[in-house]
């Protein structure tokens, strides 16, 4: 009876996971000029340069 919600918690889990990744995940298919790219790369510091 235990592993049994073990494994229904887990499963719960995972598609808790799921849902948020349907949510909130990147969708790669907008182009690289999009609104959402040009977001992230404010968010993310924009272009870093490379120490030679």
């Amino acid at each position: 009876m235990i592993i049994i919600m073990v494994i229904g918690g887990i499963l719960i889990g995972l598609g808790l996971l799921a849902l948020a990744a349907l949510r909130w995940g990147v969708d790669s298919r907008d182009p690289m000029d999009s609104p959402e790219w040009e977001r992230r790369q404010a968010w993310f510091g924009g272009q870093r340069k490379r120490a030679a």
